[in-house]
């Protein structure tokens, strides 16, 4: 889980720098030399708002095969050809993008083919085998790398890769020991915690990844105490969630068309289970073929050919069309929803995850605050609070959310107006989390933006100053006051809920003496206050000097648009004010916050917009 924070910092120091935003003095005429910051810009349209071409993409995210009647994959579709029911109502679908084998995001990137030893008899599993040694012989150049897996009496394990070279596949496969101790004894229990050990190690991976297991399947009868139902339910929810997770699609292929096990109607069980009292006979819910209708595979139960059903497998698994969309907010855990992708084009049809679980909270959306005001509405609201308690008038602020930038002055000036520690807390917490949004109406000038050669050279002197200015910084230091706030961790932490306070708490505070010697930056710390529980996951290092490298290389570069923006009101004049963007794709910092399953981390590279 993550949680939100934020950090403000106020230094005092006897150098002021220069950041991009210029004064109205600085504004030269003359002959401007060609920025290498991107091309003019025509309009004021242009540059309100940073463009990218990156799509906004959904919490959800679904793998779609779309093909005709007679199977064939069909291609160049619209997002406007597709429409997504989620729970039979339609579901806006954000972004849509088709398999490409130069994108890991969007490829199919690895394939498992499990050796099923445990639920067939040895003269099919040596027949199997020698089917997916064949099979990766006439693949020596593999498009994606395989594993290749076998699943017996005594525990799963790997017999090869993963791999691309198909004959050095087939060579670790018939060199493997077979692993069979006696008699095969069926444990389903083993078999489905084999496909949720690789659903979890997938899901950090990127791309889409197919399943192809080789067998009968595992026995789907026997009584499960009534008692027992809810935990069998938890665990089909957590197996159906991590496999959606690692945008995992399952088939299963049988060695013999006498091996199907379709009389227990495995359709029926695919259409997912609502709650615990739903459950019934469970054992069938958690059989092979409906995990693979539900990821949205194929059961190859036809003439036995297994080297060809592989091959089929893995080709329907790579070419299909990625979907992802925001879930509706849930009101309980574990709130399944129906899935259906229907397609405008006559003949198609859509295969994909049948549904998914709906958890109250998803970590990665964002707060949904009681109240949106305006820069001049809060200013009203903290008017008339002079009576509020400093805790009520705090409590009233968490619940607020800016739709325009709190000015640093708009900001000193409320702080002087506020008495209370809670509520002086709140408000900075508003002011930073609004950074990134435009200023009011009021601060901005609608005078006309300078033309294109002034834009050049208003940026050619910021790049020389900051060039000029930063070898020679003299030896200087600096007070600094800091608070970081962040959102407090449940108690008990839960992969399906999360506290229902996401309102952000001051955590540290700290006090410090900042020197620039000898062109580093050294701190001493005076006086710090840690809440309960409260960790400094940020560096507070390279505030003078060496941040200014980090933005001056990220305004320069071609890719992030640096561009003109507006005009606005600064505390000691006018500001001409520059924008520019960083991508996830070229991060300059890194997000990391704990934890998965396996301990591992998240790491992410934020989108940054900057003025």
């Amino acid at each position: 889980m993550t949680a939100q924070s934020a950090v403000r910092t106020e230094a005092y120091a006897c150098l002021a720098l220069f950041w991009i935003i210029l004064r109205i003095p600085q504004l030269a005429s003359g002959q401007a030399e060609s920025p290498a910051f991107g091309p003019p810009v025509t309009s004021e349209s242009d540059v309100s708002i940073t463009t990218t071409s990156k799509t906004r993409e959904g919490l959800v995210h679904l793998d779609v095969r779309i093909a005709d009647q007679t199977g064939k994959a069909i291609s160049d579709l619209a997002q406007s050809d597709l429409r997504l029911l989620d729970n039979g109502l339609p579901r806006k679908i954000l972004s849509l993008r088709a398999s490409d084998a130069a994108d890991e995001n969007e490829r199919l990137n690895e394939v498992a083919i499990v050796l099923d030893d445990l639920d067939m008899r040895d003269k099919l599993v040596g027949e199997a085998r020698k089917d997916v040694i064949k099979y990766l012989r006439q693949n020596r150049d593999l498009a994606q790398p395989i594993s290749v897996y076998q699943l017996t009496s005594t525990g799963f394990y790997m017999l090869a890769g993963p791999g691309r070279d198909g004959y050095e596949l087939a060579a670790d496969v018939m060199a493997a020991r077979e692993n069979r101790n006696g008699s095969p004894i069926a444990d389903w229990n083993t078999a489905l915690s084999s496909v949720y050990s690789l659903a979890v190690r997938w899901r950090e991976g990127p791309g889409r990844k197919a399943l192809v297991w080789i067998g009968p399947g595992w026995p789907v009868d026997g009584l499960v105490p009534e008692s027992a139902l809810g935990a069998y339910f938890g665990f089909l929810v957590e197996l159906t969630s991590r496999i959606r997770d690692a945008r995992m699609v399952v088939y299963q292929v049988s060695p013999r068309p006498e091996l199907r096990v379709s009389e227990f109607g495995y359709v029926d069980y695919a259409k997912g289970v609502q709650s615990a009292s739903q459950m019934g006979n469970c054992l069938p819910h958690f059989s092979l073929q409906v995990l693979a209708a539900q990821s949205g595979g194929l059961l190859r139960n036809g003439g036995g050919d297994v080297v060809r059903d592989i091959e089929r497998s893995v080709q329907d698994a790579g070419t299909f069309y990625t979907l992802s969309f925001d879930p509706p907010p849930a009101d309980r855990i574990d709130e399944y929803h129906d899935l259906k992708v229907q397609i405008g084009t006559p003949g198609a049809a859509a295969r994909t995850t049948t549904g998914y679980y709906n958890q109250p909270v998803f970590y990665d959306q964002p707060r949904i605050p009681a109240q949106r005001v305006t820069v001049e509405q809060l200013d009203e609201i903290l008017q008339r609070a002079s009576e509020e308690g400093d805790e009520e008038l705090a409590q009233r602020l968490k619940g607020m959310e800016l739709s325009e930038r709190m000015s640093n002055s708009k900001l000193a000036s409320w702080l002087h107006r506020l008495h209370g520690r809670q509520s002086k807390g709140a408000l900075t917490v508003l002011a930073d989390m609004s950074v990134y949004l435009a200023p009011p109406d009021s601060e901005i000038l609608h005078t006309p933006s300078p033309d294109f050669e002034s834009q050049a050279q208003m940026l050619k002197r910021t790049v020389q100053y900051l060039v000029k200015v930063l070898p020679m910084l003299p030896d200087f230091y600096a007070m600094r006051t800091l608070a970081q706030y962040d959102q407090r961790m449940p108690e008990k932490i839960a992969w399906k809920t999360a506290s229902a306070d996401q309102s952000l708490h001051e955590s540290i505070t700290e006090k410090a003496t900042l020197f620039y010697r000898n062109g580093h930056e050294e701190q001493i710390i005076h006086k710090r206050k840690d809440k309960a529980g409260s960790t400094k996951d940020l560096s507070f290092i390279g505030i003078f000097g060496p941040v200014l490298n980090r933005v001056l290389h990220d305004a320069g570069s071609s890719a992030n648009g640096l561009a003109w923006s507006r005009w606005e009101h600064g505390a000691e004049g006018d500001d001409a004010v520059f924008q520019y963007s960083v991508h996830m794709d070229d991060p300059s910092y890194e997000v990391v916050s704990c934890c998965l399953r396996n301990s591992n981390v998240f790491r992410t590279g934020p989108n940054i917009t900057a003025n």
